[in-house]
């Protein structure tokens, strides 16, 4: 008998590591082959979004440019009006321009519908601070050969601390930044997400929750979880080494009280959010030490 294929939806704010989240999540259901399709990928890589980034930091070098003279702010500071004009133009290449004849929204949804029509195995990256109850659209047609291959819909979560989640951003930024200039603009173009705004790890909080009290996985409210229930629900610390914590079928089989599982998930996913990985708790030792001898 046919094994059914997966649609795998990857999770989490942005620098939460949901690269590395695939890897782990490929190996924990044992899938050999799938298609990928990230909307990241396509504008990094757009030639209308690429342009755009360059004459950005062409304009805020005043001429030839080079890391230094971006000017970016240390200590995992934010340049806020550069994140916005880089987020603007993301957004604009993301819904006008990219692509050629369609944005790429329409180009992503095309591919993905060729990949279901098929039957492969689907995986797709979102924030996961809102639920893609898009994907479960009776108006899409896509829908209806979801049911009809019996696709199991995962989703996984990267849940990762703000400070880390600062730090990794900081740094993403700050070298795709410096390569994109070092390759003359070859490379892919650069994003600079401020996490500091939009309450992500908040909304993502809430989503999650919300997943677990529509029962999205077993009864489904259609109204909020969409005409198709999930298979599953994993939730991975990526604070150190991307660890599963909570697999929602293996470790909720015994408890029928929704109440008791809603608290005990707020509980873990605190506990992630205020963890400060060991590097950072190190650093903060050196400098009490400092302080105490002089």
């Amino acid at each position: 008998m046919k094994t059914p294929p997966y649609i795998i939806i990857l999770s989490g704010a942005t620098g939460s590591g949901k690269t590395s989240l695939l890897f782990e999540v490929v190996e924990y259901l044992g899938i050999k082959s799938y298609d990928k399709h990230i909307i990241d990928d396509l504008i990094e890589n757009d030639p209308y979004y690429k342009s755009k980034i360059k004459e950005l930091l062409e304009k805020r070098c005043q001429g030839k440019c080079d890391i230094e003279k971006v000017n970016i702010p240390k200590k995992y500071n934010i340049d806020k009006n550069l994140s916005h004009q880089i987020t603007d133009t993301y957004m604009e290449t993301r819904e006008k321009y990219c692509c050629k004849k369609q944005s790429c929204s329409q180009k992503l949804d095309n591919s993905i519908k060729k990949s279901i029509k098929k039957g492969k195995n689907v995986i797709l990256e979102i924030t996961g601070m809102s639920y893609p109850k898009w994907l479960f659209n009776k108006d899409l047609d896509m829908t209806d050969t979801i049911i009809k291959n019996k696709y199991k819909v995962i989703i996984a979560y990267s849940l990762v601390s703000f400070c880390e989640l600062i730090k990794r951003n900081y740094n993403r930024s700050y070298q795709d930044i410096k390569r994109f200039i070092e390759s003359n603009y070859k490379s892919k173009a650069p994003r600079m997400p401020n996490i500091r705004e939009g309450n992500q790890l908040g909304r993502i909080k809430n989503t999650i929750i919300s997943v677990i009290k529509k029962e999205c996985i077993n009864k489904n409210t259609v109204s909020w979880c969409g005409n198709y229930k999930l298979d599953n629900l994993l939730l991975f610390n990526n604070n150190y080494k991307m660890k599963l914590v909570y697999d929602y079928k293996n470790d909720n089989n015994d408890n029928n009280d929704k109440k008791q599982l809603v608290d005990n998930i707020i509980t873990l996913i605190n506990k992630i959010e205020k963890e400060i990985p060991k590097k950072i708790k190190k650093i903060k030792k050196t400098k009490k030490l400092i302080n105490l001898q002089s």
